[in-house]
């Protein structure tokens, strides 16, 4: 049971990780495709990152609030579906306003994580196992690097947003499934 549970946020983890990093991957593409400066997507970045804040700062007293399981499904619904309708933006400024809104579920969903892998690690374990599945969101961002070179060179820079979107949509029905609701909020 706590090995499912830290399996599931570690999985959960490496797609915020990597979808946090995305845009670094494609701005040269993008640069390219929508003949524009790279120094133009400054703007993107920049709202992503207030995304990612706001979503840190305001959505974890929810999770005090509605439990933490209901407020990282949310976040992951929030930030899979924005990721997977970036693909389809055509210019810089639907791209910010996705981001920063997609940021709001990244920022959400990582404190809710921890959250969720710190009620769960057994207490001799529990440093070690919060720290494990940290890993998981510098392990996406990484491997986000090679996937994206590979997708881009083939489908285009839109695969990226196209597989950070959908895997984390693969993943939440098993998050649904199988993620507990946070120990705190069931003796409540």
């Amino acid at each position: 049971y706590q090995i499912r549970t830290l399996v599931l946020l570690i999985l959960l983890l490496i797609c915020d990780g990597y979808d946090a990093q995305l845009l670094g991957f494609v701005v040269p593409s993008l640069a390219h495709d929508w003949a524009t400066p790279k120094s133009a997507f400054g703007i993107i970045f920049t709202s992503n990152l207030i995304g990612l804040t706001i979503g840190s700062l305001l959505l974890t007293p929810l999770a005090d609030r509605f439990g933490i399981r209901k407020t990282l499904l949310s976040c992951v619904l929030l930030f899979a579906s924005l990721t997977l309708l970036s693909a389809w933006a055509h210019n810089i400024e639907t791209l910010a306003v996705i981001r920063f809104l997609c940021g709001i579920g990244m920022g959400g969903a990582m404190p809710s994580a921890m959250a969720l892998m710190a009620d769960y690690a057994p207490p001799r374990l529990k440093t070690f196992c919060v720290t494990l599945a940290a890993c998981g969101f510098s392990f996406g961002g990484a491997a986000g690097g090679f996937i994206a070179a590979s997708m881009m060179e083939h489908c285009g820079w839109q695969s990226v947003f196209i597989v950070g979107g959908v895997a984390p949509l693969v993943l939440l029905p098993l998050l649904f499934l199988w993620l507990p609701e946070s120990l705190a909020r069931l003796f409540s």
